[in-house]
């Protein structure tokens, strides 16, 4: 989008008018949405592949009152 859209957006500010979006067959919004496009689909990819597969850490419950004096009284 960078290469293709400010351009296209200077030139219509600056006085060619909204005929800068019909040029080059009106191709103008593919590089815009591709990459958010592209990005939700790898996204989607990743978590049904990826993420749907790895184990949740076991989680630790730290309730006992003398192990965090402890650590306070370490430090």
């Amino acid at each position: 989008p960078a290469r293709d859209l400010g351009p296209r957006l200077f030139t219509a500010v600056a006085g060619w008018g909204m005929e800068v979006f019909s040029a080059g067959g009106c191709w103008w919004w593919i590089p815009v949405a591709g990459p958010m496009v592209g990005g939700a689909i790898g996204a989607g990819i990743y978590f049904v592949f990826i993420e749907l597969h790895q184990q949740e850490p076991e989680r630790q419950v730290d309730n006992n009152v003398q192990d965090k004096y402890e650590v306070i009284a370490l430090s």
